[in-house]
């Protein structure tokens, strides 16, 4: 290990717990995670709401989109 801190990005249904994906990387732009995003909603459709933190790739203007 070189020291470096990884990001990841874990989305769970709220409804029933189910871990619908998990992503981890060095860097997690907004993007990424959108495009991480549409690919579960391709299989699962998408949810009436998205509950988030407030980290630097989930309050950019990508994300509001």
């Amino acid at each position: 290990m070189d020291g470096r801190r990884f990001r990841t990005v874990n989305v769970i249904d709220d409804f029933n717990r189910e871990a619908l994906g998990i992503r981890a990387g060095f860097s997690l732009p907004a993007e990424r995670v959108t495009e991480f995003l549409d690919e579960i909603a391709e299989r699962r459709g998408y949810p009436c709401e998205l509950r988030v933190d407030n980290g630097p790739e989930n309050i950019s203007c990508v994300m509001s989109n």
